[in-house]
This record gives structure tokens, sequence and C-alpha cells, in this order.
């Protein structure tokens, strides 16, 4: 994105936000949402912990940094998936019943933002720069499902930060077929052992779509966000690591229909 399509979008100076409540700079009247950069809302701040929680927090995240300044986005269609919608076909059934990966959760978290980078490839290109790299892992509520073949190789995974009763998921990577399936199937299953109510894909895309995802328009997705953010806490302890064995009702299921 040039520094043409952000011209009408506000530039964001931290030093005018207060330290001690970076969400301030995420507030509705300071923002020019162009919902035709994919809701961009604005540039510049701080690429730091605080900002990024702060952001998430109001429905709002970092795409990508250009010239050292982030660029925020609120899209106006969110993808969300609910975790018992999960959408598991036949021959992906098959799989998760015989296949003999091992799930980590958060065995390697730098690892799995590095394979995201350097193993995505789609419609949204690869964003994940080293400032990503650096932070992401770093924060308190990320959490990382890691997908290891029988020479203990990363072979897929995927990462996010729970931010309340939220999973804002980030990237995910395949370097082994159904890998990225596998990481999906144990994500879903682990949000419903926690409470975790839906899963935030960001933006729409067909294979998202194909595992069950729907289509959220801002103005519900931000109304959800702030009645969960404000009643479910998320322990510590869950985002230990430790090895992750998929539910019953996931690896042995007898239909491929999603579940109501």
């Amino acid at each position: 994105m040039s520094s043409g399509h952000s011209r009408h979008v506000p530039v964001l100076d931290a030093d005018s936000v207060p330290q001690d409540h970076p969400e301030f700079a995420f507030d509705a009247e300071h923002l020019g949402i162009r919902d035709d950069l994919d809701g961009l809302i604005a540039v510049g701040g701080q690429f730091s912990t605080p900002w990024l929680q702060a952001a998430y927090r109001r429905g709002v995240f970092p795409w990508f940094i250009q010239d050292g300044k982030p660029f925020w986005f609120c899209p106006p269609v969110r993808c969300v998936l609910q975790p018992r919608q999960l959408y598991i076909n036949r021959t992906l059934r098959k799989f998760l019943r015989h296949h003999r990966y091992r799930i980590w959760i958060n065995r390697d978290r730098a690892g799995t933002v590095r394979n995201c980078a350097q193993h995505r490839h789609d419609d949204r290109g690869t964003w994940i720069s080293a400032p990503y790299i650096e932070l992401y892992p770093k924060q308190p509520n990320f959490i990382s499902f890691e997908v290891y073949n029988e020479n203990d190789q990363m072979a897929g995974g995927l990462y996010g930060l729970v931010t309340g009763g939220i999973f804002c998921g980030e990237s995910q990577f395949s370097i082994e077929s159904n890998t990225s399936k596998l990481a999906m199937t144990a994500l879903c299953s682990w949000c419903i052992e926690h409470s975790v109510s839906f899963i935030d894909c960001q933006l729409p895309n067909e294979y998202l779509e194909s595992m069950g995802a729907q289509q959220m328009t801002r103005a519900e997705y931000l109304g959800r966000i702030q009645k969960i953010y404000s009643v479910i806490p998320q322990p510590e302890h869950i985002f230990a690591t430790s090895e992750y064995f998929l539910s019953r009702e996931f690896s042995g299921r007898q239909d491929d229909s999603p579940r109501s």
C-alpha cells in the first residue's frame, strides 16, 4: 500500500496518547475508516505490547508495517468461526483418525511465527516482518498450535492472541498435507474446552469459509467483543507449553456436517 492510499487516514502520534491508556488511540472519534482499503483506520503509533493489546480490545489489528509505521485495520466484514461449526469432511475425518502427528501448544512460539512468514502464500501475501516475529511471541496471551511429524519437525501450525473469550487468529501454515487443518481442528477443540466463544479469522477467504467460517458485519463484531471482553478472563496457565490431544468429539466424529 503506497503512502498515497493512506493520505486521508489519521496518523497516530504516540506522544499525544496517554502511556497508561493506549486504547484512546483507537476510539472511534479519532479514526477515519477506509472501507475501500479493507477497513484501514489509522497509520502510526507504537508497535508495542500496550498498543497491540489495546488495539485487539477495540477490534483493531495491525496488518503490516511500512516505513516503520504500523497500519491498523478494522474490516467492514469480519470472518469468524464458531468452534462447534468447524466443518470436517470425510477425507479430513479419516486423516484425523489415523494421523501420526503430535500437537503442541506454545512449544516454539517464534518458530511458528517464522514458519507462517516463510510458508504462507495466499491473497493477503506475507506481511509478517521481523517486528512481528519479535513482538507477537512475547505477548502474555499468545498461543500457538504446532504440528510435529515423526521426525519431531514442525510440519504445520497457527498462532494468535486470546483476548477475553475470543481467539484472534493471525496466521497459519502447512508444510505437509493437512497439517494446518489439524492445527485448526486442535484450536477448535481447545476453544470449546476453555469457553472461547469464537475465532476471529479477520478477512474472509474461500479456504476459511470451506472450514465453516462465516461473515459478520463490523457493527455486530464490535458489539459482541465488548460483551465478551467484559465477562470472561483467561487464566495464565492455559498458555503454558504442553502437548495437546484432540477431544473425542473431534478425533472420532461419525458425521461430516457442522454441529449445532
